[in-house]
């Protein structure tokens, strides 16, 4: 009894000491991203999105030409612009968060493949990644779309694992998600589907 309440102890402990360890490679992140998201002016194509800000909401969601890809994105950022206005931080701040929640996904998603460490190192690694520091201080949707295929893969597996109508229906919302800001996430969501449709003709065959 006593050394199966040690063994208790002990996997309750680590797994405390892991998911502290991820919190905070979170909030060392997070600090990181939002340092040069404040220190570092409009660059590249933000100034075009900043743009995009002042048409009507009826004309962003209906449009699509040379800078206007990301329309419900954009169409968000304006929210976010009427509410926090259009500086820095409020501009970023989606992306931001997007990242930062990706860190997270990552471990999440690594720990489906490898124990404990290799999975908290393939979190350290994406939080330290220089690209993604990058995108998750620009105002566009690269961030976001990141984090929306990481959440679909997380939700794939489950409801892979666990078939149901409320997993397939949470799978369905993050790859629309995905279509929405980002026509690149048709790629992800086309792949679940022809998944469902195979399983579902194995099923009836």
């Amino acid at each position: 009894m006593h050394n199966r309440n040690n063994r208790t102890f002990s996997s309750r402990s680590l797994g405390h000491v892991v998911r502290s360890e991820l919190f905070y490679l979170l909030i060392a992140g997070g600090i990181i991203r939002v340092v040069l998201a404040v220190n570092r002016p409009f660059f590249g194509d933000e100034p075009a999105t900043l743009m995009l800000l002042c048409l009507p909401f009826s004309y962003i969601l209906t449009h699509f030409d040379m800078w206007l890809t990301m329309n419900f994105f954009i169409a968000f950022e304006k929210i976010i612009a009427r509410f926090f206005g259009d500086g820095l931080l409020a501009m970023r701040l989606v992306p931001l968060l997007a990242d930062t929640g990706s860190i997270a996904a990552i471990y999440f998603l690594s720990g489906r493949i490898f124990p404990r460490i290799p999975r908290f190192i393939a979190a350290v690694l994406f939080a330290a990644n220089p690209y993604m520091i990058e995108f998750s201080a620009t105002a566009r949707v690269y961030s976001l779309f990141v984090f929306l295929v990481l959440l679909a893969l997380l939700s794939f597996f489950r409801w892979h694992e666990r078939p149901s109508g409320r997993t397939r229906w949470i799978f369905g919302t993050v790859c629309c998600a995905m279509v929405l800001v980002h026509l690149g996430g048709g790629y992800a969501g086309g792949c679940g589907g022809a998944y469902d449709l195979c399983r579902y003709c194995g099923l009836r065959l």
